[in-house]
């Protein structure tokens, strides 16, 4: 879901809305990890050109690449052991949400929003753009969500699963009454 940012300390103002998520590559899944630094690197290099290199020790000695360590967030549940991407797109960008399931005409169903099959602590399969920002707030590797597809439950992180709705009962609507009501 979109969400308002948090007012910053100093100017007061709150950032503007945006759709954003954090996605977990296991230590130990090196070929996605590769994935991840060849697509940065390959942001880094069209960018920087022959001074890539050196702006991308500094960026990644100040945290500023959408690949960190899950050891800075070692206090949170999920991250130790883990690598970390986040991203985050505005809210007029959302990136499109994708079932495992196939629909009419063969390809992924999209999920129509608001949706409640992806949920915090499930196992996605996503594409990312990887971009170079340059300006006066710094050099960084930011990252923009295009596709997130649901591949597989997992343990919900923060209460961010699905709802159970079998816990409720229903009754007969009265004769004539619209459906769905």
């Amino acid at each position: 879901a979109a969400k308002a940012g948090k007012p910053d300390p100093i100017t007061g103002k709150t950032a503007d809305p945006k759709w954003s998520a954090v996605f977990l590559i296991p230590e130990r899944d090196t070929d996605a990890l590769n994935v991840v630094q060849g697509a940065m690197w390959a942001v880094a290099q069209a960018k920087w050109a022959d001074k890539a290199g050196v702006i991308w020790q500094s960026l990644q000695a100040s945290h500023k690449l959408a690949l960190k360590s899950g050891a800075t967030k070692a206090d949170q549940d999920g991250f130790l052991g883990h690598y970390f991407v986040s991203g985050g797109n505005g809210v007029a960008k959302p990136p499109t949400l994708l079932s495992s399931f196939a629909g009419p005409d063969g390809a992924p169903a999209v999920l129509p929003r608001p949706q409640a099959m992806i949920y915090s602590g499930c196992y996605v399969n996503v594409q990312l753009d990887f971009w170079p920002q340059d300006n006066d707030h710094g050099k960084r590797i930011n990252c923009e969500i295009k596709v997130v597809q649901f591949a597989s439950d997992g343990q919900a992180f923060g209460g961010g699963a699905a709802a159970d709705t079998s816990v409720f009962s229903a009754v007969q609507a009265p004769m004539g009454a619209p459906a769905g009501v």
